[in-house]
């Protein structure tokens, strides 16, 4: 089923498909993506996308100081200036997994998506892995329709992907260089 960003209920629907655990596409403020619940359709997802399950997906927030449910790391004040935005952070988790990649999106609509849902969900770019990302919506939903239990379309988008910094060491690397610049 694909639904329009516009429509009133698109948030509402989007949270039900995702409480349901189902995987959605979904446009942020960068590209469209693969979301679902965390860890629940971490598989499925890897699989959608023919990724290696090595290759860890972005953990999306509701809110910048969300992070600290992830990491008991210290980010520099600076950094928040970026947030919400489509900067992506490498931290040291305080979970099972060494890192996390984690993102706080200036799009106000996947960011009420994730309060409403009480819980940060999965993000990774509309391909299959080593392709370009998917912007086209007509183009997804061909490809993924009848893989996904819902689209919602903002149109074609024309975005760049989020800029990914590694906080991991005493000054920040950057590791993909995309919507912000930094």
């Amino acid at each position: 089923m694909t639904i329009q960003k516009a429509s009133p209920n698109s948030a509402d629907i989007t949270v039900e498909n995702l409480e349901n655990g189902n995987i959605v596409i979904i446009p942020t403020d960068t590209l469209y993506g693969f979301s679902g619940i965390i860890p629940d359709t971490e598989d499925v997802i890897y699989e959608l996308k023919n990724r290696p399950s090595s290759k860890k997906m972005i953990h999306l927030i509701a809110d910048p100081y969300d992070v600290y449910q992830y990491t008991n790391y210290n980010i520099p004040p600076h950094i928040f200036k970026f947030w919400p935005g489509a900067i992506t952070l490498i931290v040291e988790s305080k979970q099972e997994e060494e890192t996390v990649a984690i993102r706080c999106p200036g799009d106000t609509w996947l960011r009420d998506v994730i309060k409403e849902l009480g819980r940060p969900i999965y993000s990774t770019s509309v391909n299959k892995s080593g392709q370009p990302a998917m912007k086209n919506i007509l183009e997804i939903e061909s490809v993924f329709a009848d893989k996904v239990s819902l689209i919602v379309s903002a149109g074609n988008l024309s975005n760049q992907p989020s800029t990914i910094v590694d906080l991991r060491s005493d000054d920040p690397v950057i590791l993909r260089r995309g919507m912000v610049e930094i």
